[in-house]
């Protein structure tokens, strides 16, 4: 069953990405993943600080050989294996800002990262290249790169203006508690529009079920929910996330 007993102790224990389907609150797989990585950052920390760069080069260079395929996995140790090479590659580009904070100062560096973040806009909700070729896993990497640079922006620079405004940081704040509540907003409207508002269902091709809804109404649907969650997530982000924060 879905969301019996099995799911429910996996939840409990962060264990829940070793479940073999997507429970109640599908996105919580990968804070399953994220406590396994925090708990390897943590032991690398513990064993040796000096090898600390090494071992995650090493993992890196090791996973490109052998585990590429497991890029993305959603389950099991595999969902693990792909998680943790993102994450070491997060782990390297913070190594080297720490090292040098004053890299990039010049204006062709802006330029540069403007047609970066074009590219991977392009690649991301376009062409999708990478994936076609089966080179998704240089998705990480790219990333990566765009918020290394990104450490270096001109606070001059119209795209330093566009991502580091008042709103966008706010929504950063709130990101952890909107990628765990949407699903729950999300289900709650959509059964108030079934079961409240009558609305009628249909089967897609597929085989699953959604709403009727016209283009209009899908748009609107999406609009307000979104809205609603970063309203919501505003909420438990002051009165329960915020809450265990270490106050300095």
């Amino acid at each position: 069953m879905l969301n019996g007993i099995n799911n429910l102790f996996l939840h409990l224990f962060f264990l829940q990405h070793y479940a073999d389907k997507y429970a109640f609150n599908g996105p919580a797989w990968s804070i399953s993943v994220e406590m396994f990585l925090y708990i390897t950052f943590s032991i690398l920390i513990f064993l040796n600080k000096k090898l600390f760069l090494f071992i995650p080069i090493f993992y890196i260079i090791f996973f490109l050989l052998f585990l590429t395929n497991t890029y993305g996995a959603g389950y099991s140790n595999q969902a693990f294996f792909s998680g943790l090479y993102s994450f070491f590659i997060g782990c390297i580009f913070c190594f080297i800002y720490l090292k040098d904070k004053n890299f990039f100062k010049s204006k062709f560096y802006n330029f540069t990262y403007y047609v970066m973040i074009l590219l991977f806009l392009a690649e991301m909700f376009g062409y999708k290249l990478l994936f076609k070729l089966n080179y998704s896993f240089l998705y990480s990497i790219f990333f990566g790169l765009l918020i290394y640079f990104s450490c270096f922006l001109n606070k001059d620079f119209l795209i330093y203006k566009i991502l580091f405004n008042n709103f966008f940081i706010f929504l950063g704040k709130i990101s952890y508690s909107i990628y765990l509540s949407h699903v729950f907003i999300f289900f709650m409207f959509n059964n108030f529009l079934r079961f409240v508002l009558k609305r009628q269902d249909v089967v897609n091709l597929d085989g699953k079920v959604s709403l009727e809804l016209n283009v209009f109404e899908a748009n609107l649907f999406t609009l307000f929910v979104y809205i609603l969650t970063i309203f919501f997530s505003s909420l438990t982000y002051k009165y329960i996330e915020n809450k265990f924060y270490k106050k300095k």
